[in-house]
This record gives structure tokens, C-alpha cells and sequence, in this order.
């Protein structure tokens, strides 16, 4: 069920970014971007209310402060043009945030920044690397563990060339592309680069699983068509 203090905020949200981007003077130009960002904002809204109806917190003073900044960062991602899949990966997190002990809005506003400008590829192979990151661990082999890195590397690769990524090279330079981020680590030695989740992205992944996102965004797409 959801919150309805937290729908109510989102809304307001919504309403004062609606007001802001409106371009006076009825030119065909301006009604032009005011109907984009009207369309964005509202798609925005739906992505966000879906990603935090599975949970129902109840909100303190200090916390609906910061659930505020969160919502206004959120929208100005959708204002700016972040597709779809990166809306809903940022409606995760900050679900996530409400699903756990405590909202913060300088952790989202950190993660925002990394993720509203990634490629749908970028996500895929994020989401893929997470999967089996955690899948070797359950495994019994940890992260300081040299087999670790070979799984992880191995397993990724053989599930993404490829269905994903053209060869090795494509998915070589795919994932050198993320090492922008922090999210992902290169490692050497073994011949060839290899690459794994970082620690940042074990403390991400406690908040979305990036996988069940882009699962999620499927779904609603083809619920839609």
C-alpha cells in the first residue's frame, strides 16, 4: 500500500516541476517543451509510485525533508531526459531507502549522479555482474578469493556474448566504460582484464536489485504496448 503522505509529496513534487518548466507566451515552441516535460514528469511519477508500492513506512520530520530533496533530484533526472530504465533504477534506490531504517537524500543524490546518465547496456551488464557476484559468494568463495574474480568474469561473460554484446571486445569495452563509476573494478593478471563489482556496488545492491529493475521496466513496457 502506499504511503500516503509519500504520494502526497511526490505529487506536490510534481506539480511545483510542472509549474516551473511551463514556458509562457503560447509560442508553438514553448507549448511544444512544456507538453515534453509535462509527459516526462508525469511518467516519472508513475515510476516512482510503482517502485515504492510494495512497502509502507511511516515518515518522521526530518525524513520527509529529505524525501522532498530526493523527489526534486528525481524529477530534475526526468527533466534532463534519463530514460526510462534510469528513472525507474533511481525510483529503486530511493525504494529502497524507504524499505530500510532511514531516508537519506545525500546517499540517493550520490547515486543519482552515477546512474541517470548510464546506457541500457551499461545496467544490463551491471545487473548481470551483481547476479553472479552473488551467486559465487553463495557459493562459499569470497571476494578475497582469486576464483572469485575468474567466476564472476567468466559467468558474465558466458551469459552476455553473445545474446548482449557482440564479442569480447564489445563487452571489454562496455565494461572499461563503467569503470567511470565506481562500480566496477578492473582487475589484471590473468591475461586479459577481468571485471567485478566494487564494494560500492555491494552497498548499492542493498538498496535495488538491478536486475528485478530492468525485469519490472520490461513488464510495464509491455503492458503498455
Amino acid at each position: 500500500m502506499k504511503n500516503p503522505l509519500v504520494v502526497s509529496i511526490v505529487a506536490a513534487a510534481v506539480g511545483d516541476a510542472l509549474s516551473a518548466a511551463f514556458i509562457p507566451g503560447g509560442n508553438v515552441a514553448g507549448v511544444a517543451i512544456s507538453a515534453i516535460f509535462e509527459k516526462r514528469f508525469k511518467a516519472a511519477r508513475a515510476i516512482l509510485l510503482s517502485e515504492l508500492a510494495a512497502g509502507e513506512k511511516t515518515l518522521n520530520d526530518s525524513e520527509v525533508e529529505e524525501l522532498a530533496a530526493i523527489t526534486y533530484r528525481y524529477l530534475k533526472a526526468a527533466q534532463e531526459g534519463a530514460a526510462r530504465l534510469n528513472l525507474r533504477l533511481l525510483a529503486g534506490v530511493f525504494a529502497g531507502q524507504v524499505r530500510g531504517s532511514t531516508i537519506v537524500a545525500d546517499e540517493f543524490l550520490y547515486y543519482a549522479d552515477l546512474l541517470s546518465s548510464l546506457r541500457r547496456d551499461e545496467i544490463i551488464l551491471l545487473g548481470t555482474l551483481e547476479r553472479f557476484a552473488i551467486e559465487v559468494r553463495n557459493e562459499g568463495i569470497g571476494a578475497d578469493n582469486d576464483e572469485f574474480a575468474t567466476q564472476v568474469s567468466m559467468r558474465t561473460r558466458a551469459a552476455l556474448i553473445p545474446s548482449q554484446f557482440q564479442d569480447e571486445a564489445h563487452y571489454a569495452a562496455i565494461a572499461g566504460a563503467l569503470l567511470r563509476t565506481g562500480l566496477v573494478v578492473g582487475l589484471s593478471g590473468w591475461g586479459t582484464m577481468v571485471f567485478i563489482p566494487s564494494k560500492l556496488m555491494a552497498e548499492l545492491s542493498q538498496l535495488v536489485e538491478i536486475e528485478g529493475v530492468i525485469q519490472r521496466d520490461h513488464a510495464a513496457q509491455q503492458f503498455e504496448a
